[in-house]
């Protein structure tokens, strides 16, 4: 059985992303992200954008946990107030504790999504990253989003996201 949770993030990845107070927020991406299950882990979620680099070192700030006691489904709302064009990257690393500071979280095991166009000015978008099972590596090699791949401006379901020109619906 799959348990389902939701969480605004506003706040804390707001901060991350380098944007100000909440009444700045101009975008918002509703990323519905379906985790796996491992009761001896925790998954601490953090989203950035480019150019920090997944290899980079990223400051504890915008960290989201949620025990892995079942496989879940966790409704995350992350928020930007500019650089929209940039890629929105966000890792999932599997630690032992919350803040994933604890001995041999270092090595933690990480899956890891590149948003190729997350944001959109006034806009909400949406996207869905499914992971199977925990990896085995602690860098492994991201999963890329295509832009078309991003809900959003249309209503309905489509197959893609963009126009006929490559460009979004929400452009």
């Amino acid at each position: 059985m799959t348990r389902r949770r939701r969480l605004t993030l506003a706040a804390a990845v707001l901060a991350s992303l380098g944007g100000g107070a909440c009444g700045d927020v101009d975008a918002i991406l509703e990323l519905e992200l379906a985790l796996p299950s491992d009761p001896d882990r925790v998954a601490v979620v953090q989203a950035r954008r480019e150019p920090v680099g997944f290899d980079d070192a990223w400051d504890a700030s915008g960290i989201v946990a949620f025990p892995l006691d079942a496989p879940s489904e966790t409704n995350l709302s992350i928020v930007s107030d500019g650089d929209y064009e940039q890629a929105l990257l966000v890792r999932v690393r599997y630690c032992t504790s919350a803040a994933c500071d604890a001995l041999g979280d270092e090595r933690a095991p990480e899956s890891r999504l590149i948003v190729e166009r997350a944001f959109y000015l006034g806009e909400r978008t949406s996207a869905r990253w499914a992971i199977p099972s925990v990896p085995t590596e602690s860098a492994p090699a991201a999963e890329t989003l295509s832009r078309c791949d991003v809900r959003g401006c249309r209503d309905g379901v489509a197959a893609s996201y963009c126009r006929t020109d490559g460009t979004h619906f929400c452009e």
